[in-house]
């Protein structure tokens, strides 16, 4: 999972896929939380899931089977990170959030 919204918030959960054996990561987006990095929007987001893929994969404890699950902003992330296709990546639950940040998030209705 990627937030803007501070991962401190997500620890429950991270907490509770991991008693049913799953492996969680759970990491701010740029310029959130405890992240570094200059702020883009959701510009990077993709490469930047991207980056955190290959990165899980590299570890021994992965097993190249990778699940995501959002909503809103960490949905939208899901969706962006979709678009580099990942080849570890096997599922993605995203729940409210909008698949056309041109039309719903930049300009709602078409509006600036």
């Amino acid at each position: 999972m990627r937030t803007p919204n501070g991962k401190e918030n997500l620890r429950e959960i991270g907490i509770y896929f991991s008693l049913k054996k799953y492996i969680g990561a759970i990491q701010d987006t740029r310029e959130h939380g405890k992240s570094g990095g200059e702020p883009s929007g959701f510009l990077k987001e993709g490469e930047d899931g991207f980056d955190i893929i290959k990165w899980l994969e590299e570890h021994v404890w992965c097993y190249k089977n990778i699940g995501l699950l959002g909503e809103s902003a960490l949905g939208i992330n899901n969706y962006l990170l979709l678009s580099k296709n990942p080849p570890s990546l096997k599922t993605v639950v995203s729940a409210l959030a909008t698949q056309d940040l041109y039309r719903y998030a930049a300009y709602p209705g078409g509006v600036f």
